[in-house]
């Protein structure tokens, strides 16, 4: 009802229009509004992460002997090592990668040309892996 709030006329091309909005209403709309711009960013958060990181420098560069498994055009190069060898891995594509072993031995993310390592299981054996993030890249990790 009108008289249960305060109005106020407002004028506009020579005509008057009453401003009548019940404060509950002031405060449901920005309610609304604060909880709408918190699910859009939320939704974007969890749609876009929070981007790549780059990794913090070592203190100490994998030894240049080091067996080293190279991520080129979307495909792994298979690879040989000792077990518990310290493997070096380079990602010469545009788009970061994942090294992560079928029976949960090692995962490794190698963000976009750039150069990680992973320590090869210590158990000899035949590893096969993949990239989560590319599933039909495919590869092995011989382990002796």
């Amino acid at each position: 009802m009108r008289g249960d709030t305060p109005c106020d006329d407002e004028r506009f091309a020579n005509r008057t229009f009453p401003q009548c909005v019940p404060t509950f209403m002031k405060r449901m709309t920005g309610s609304l509004v604060v909880c709408v711009g918190a699910g859009v960013f939320t939704a974007g958060a969890l749609l876009f992460g929070p981007g790549e990181q780059t990794p913090a420098p070592t203190a100490t560069a994998p030894a240049a002997t080091s067996p080293t498994l190279d991520i080129n055009g979307f495909k792994f190069a298979s690879i040989t090592v000792k077990a518990g060898a310290t493997v070096s891995i380079t990602n010469r594509d545009d788009t970061t990668h994942t090294v992560t072993s079928e029976k949960d031995a090692f995962n490794a993310k190698a963000n976009s040309r750039s150069t990680t390592s992973l320590r090869a299981p210590t158990t000899p054996g035949t590893y096969r892996f993949f990239c989560a993030i590319h599933p039909e890249m495919r590869g092995t990790l011989t382990v002796k």
